[in-house]
């Protein structure tokens, strides 16, 4: 037998335009579904009332998903907690996952406060956000992803936070999220790999 990957990781990786309109389809339905639940969040709710709110807003959209929901200090562990949680006035509120639109699915985390962000907070969102835009601006044909993962980095350490990340702030972790499953089972080489138009993010 002879490894496929060569001619498997190129057709993952590299999006056709329809496949690119359903990813932004299951994106859309994604937000739809945290926006409806956020709306709804009262003090006083616990993680999985929650997750199950955004189970049952993804039925009513008409698509399969779901999502882990961490509160407070567990939303600064990389794959969360299975402590019991309950969402509290001023709580950090952190939802990751998302749901499958034609085997094509979505994965997208929004960090948000139940209530008034207190200035920390408000400073850490504010580091996470100029990484991404550094991210963003650093993202172009020709470039490689991990060049792009350096720029986003770089903000960070410089504002106290490096370096690799060894603080852990709520919600802090994720900035990185939404990383193609090429990128998940083969990490060097989609680190090494050149940016190209319609390229999986």
């Amino acid at each position: 037998m002879v490894s496929a990957t060569t001619v498997t990781a190129g057709c993952r990786m590299i999006k056709s335009s329809h496949e690119l309109v359903l990813m932004q389809l299951a994106n859309q339905v994604t937000l739809a579904a945290y926006e409806a639940v956020y709306r709804t969040l009262k003090d006083g709710m616990t993680q999985r009332q929650v997750e199950d709110l955004i189970a049952m807003a993804y039925g009513q959209l008409g698509f399969p998903g779901e999502a882990s929901v961490e509160v407070g200090e567990y939303s600064a562990f990389p794959h969360g907690s299975t402590t019991p949680q309950v969402i509290r006035e001023g709580s950090i509120i952190m939802v990751d996952d998302g749901c499958t639109v034609e085997g094509y699915q979505s994965d997208i985390t929004r960090t948000f406060v139940l209530g008034k962000a207190t200035d920390k907070m408000k400073k850490v969102f504010d580091i996470v956000h100029r990484a991404q835009s550094a991210a963003l601006a650093a993202a172009r044909p020709g470039v490689e992803c991990g060049d792009v993962d350096a720029a986003a980095r770089k903000v960070i350490s410089d504002a106290g936070f490096g370096p690799d990340y060894n603080f852990r702030a709520p919600g802090w972790t994720r900035h990185r999220h939404g990383r193609s499953r090429v990128a998940i089972s083969r990490p060097r080489q989609c680190h090494e790999t050149p940016a190209q138009h319609d390229l999986q993010r």
